[in-house]
């Protein structure tokens, strides 16, 4: 587990949202979930961020574009779900 991860899961507890003084997530919400998934949110959070900083997801976005030009709302629909399923296995992994 790293640094990160764990600094965007205890994030979650610590944060306001959108300065209202509401949390995203409580205390007694917490104890439904395990800590991995906790972490595991977190870890998401710092590769999605990573990706962004890189520019992973601008290059990503102009690959497709440039593959599929404009594509049929059922196509875009499959290839966001493939892409979804290829970054969590390799998020998982």
């Amino acid at each position: 587990m790293g640094t990160r991860q764990a600094t965007n899961a205890l994030d979650s507890f610590a944060s306001r949202s959108g300065g209202k003084g509401i949390f995203p997530l409580e205390c007694r919400d917490a104890k439904f979930a395990d800590g991995g998934t906790l972490f595991l949110f977190g870890g998401g959070i710092a590769l999605s961020d990573a990706m962004f900083k890189t520019g992973v997801v601008g290059w990503i976005a102009r690959i497709f574009v440039e593959a599929v030009r404009t594509p049929s709302t059922i196509v875009l629909v499959i290839v966001i779900v493939l892409l979804v399923d290829f970054l969590t296995e390799l998020t998982l992994n």
